[in-house]
């Protein structure tokens, strides 16, 4: 699908987006749970990702029902023989978190997905699983496994994605003794990790950080909080907050690392004078295209440093955000892992391509705002991927595009 975006200032309110992290890692530990929960999240824009994560769930026996528009339950089914399909789509997350969980519960599955998931590592978290008794036929998906997950101690690199860390935690409680995570480089986008930590103690499962990692002590359960509900998402909302939407339902305090958002619309206000700015992404790497469209409507020299990691997204990131923000006449150059925009006031408008990448497409859309002329945006559907209500709520706030 290709749209044409026409400038526009935004303005408005609106109902915050759920967050998918925070609703995928709640679902996952309501079906391990020892009885079902009523669970709130919005059922009436389901990202593609969530969908992912549900399929996954009721492939390994967990029964997920919608009660309203506001609310799914989700009852722990009994595990079954044979051996589970599971189908991720395109996120990486639910590849991650399932592989380890799935091989705790199962002696075997089978994992597939489409688009960029096939390039995105997790030969890491394959090492690991098979130093613990869990062999796969492949380093990519598709892929089975065979063999059960034992407890004991895991090493794993910090610097290449936390969902790594954040799956196994989730699959320790599930083993017959204490694990731990020996932390081979120092981690990286670490509210992540915190993030999950957070919502199994919702759960009653307690992680201990130690030195060099984590532990999970043993005879642990997932237990049943009977309701609860999802967080709303600073990640998504990061693409319209800085442009005049004022969104409701956001924790100010959430553990969500694109809660910085704030920060920097702040700092790249409009026509700000900022010389030189360097801003390390590590900690929040989801806001990298945004905050380049953000750098072309400062004056001045915007450094994003630190996005090694930002190549294997779904897009190679770096690539994909000089291209976008060259392509409606501003001025990004790649050097190295680092991108650096020179701002100008504005942009021009032309066309670009989301790569097949959603915070690409959202970027763009944002980026209108600031354009003198349309902006064209190619393979644009991909925004379902995250945030399934994006263009109607831009709509909301005054925006306007039309589908070619």
């Amino acid at each position: 699908m290709e749209i044409c975006v026409r400038p526009h200032k935004l303005a408005g309110k609106l109902a915050a987006p759920d967050s998918k992290s925070d609703t995928s890692r709640k679902l996952l530990c309501a079906a391990l749970c020892n009885r079902g929960m009523v669970f709130h999240m919005d059922t009436t824009f389901i990202s593609d990702d969530v969908e992912a994560m549900i399929q996954c769930l009721r492939a390994l026996g967990t029964t997920i029902t919608i009660l309203s528009d506001t609310a799914v339950e989700v009852a722990p089914g009994a595990y079954h023989a044979k051996v589970p399909q599971l189908d991720c789509r395109e996120s990486a997350t639910v590849l991650r978190f399932m592989l380890p969980v799935a091989a705790a519960l199962y002696g075997n599955a089978s994992f597939s997905g489409i688009g960029s998931l096939s390039r995105r590592p997790i030969l890491p978290m394959l090492k690991a699983l098979e130093a613990h008794g869990v062999y796969a036929d492949a380093d990519r998906i598709p892929l089975s496994f065979s063999g059960f997950l034992s407890a004991g101690t895991y090493k794993m690199p910090g610097d290449v994605s936390s969902q790594f860390i954040s799956g196994l935690l989730l699959a320790m409680p599930l083993l017959d003794d204490e694990s731990r995570i020996k932390l081979t480089s120092p981690l990286e986008s670490a509210a992540y990790v915190d993030m999950t930590i957070q919502t199994m103690s919702q759960f009653g499962v307690k992680v201990e950080k130690t030195k060099d990692g984590f532990k999970v002590p043993a005879n642990q359960q997932y237990r049943s909080p009977e309701d609860l509900t999802a967080e709303k998402d600073w990640s998504s909302c990061s693409f319209l907050y800085p442009f005049g939407a004022e969104f409701e339902g956001l924790d100010p305090n959430s553990l969500q690392p694109d809660r910085a958002i704030r920060k920097y619309s702040e700092i790249l206000a409009p026509g700000a004078e900022i010389g030189t700015l360097t801003i390390d992404v590590s900690p929040h790497p989801d806001l990298f295209p945004i905050l380049a469209v953000l750098a072309c409507r400062v004056h001045g020299k915007v450094v994003l440093s630190s996005a090694k990691r930002l190549r294997i997204k779904e897009s190679d990131r770096i690539v994909s955000t000089a291209a976008l923000i060259n392509g409606l006449g501003g001025r990004a150059e790649e050097v190295g892992d680092t991108l650096v925009i020179t701002g100008t006031g504005s942009l021009t408008g032309g066309r670009v391509s989301s790569f097949g990448d959603h915070r690409i497409a959202m970027a763009a859309v944002a980026a209108s705002s600031i354009c003198t002329g349309d902006v064209y945006i190619t393979d644009a559907q991909v925004i379902k991927k995250s945030y399934p209500g994006f263009l109607w709520d831009f709509n909301a706030l005054g925006g306007t595009y039309y589908v070619l």
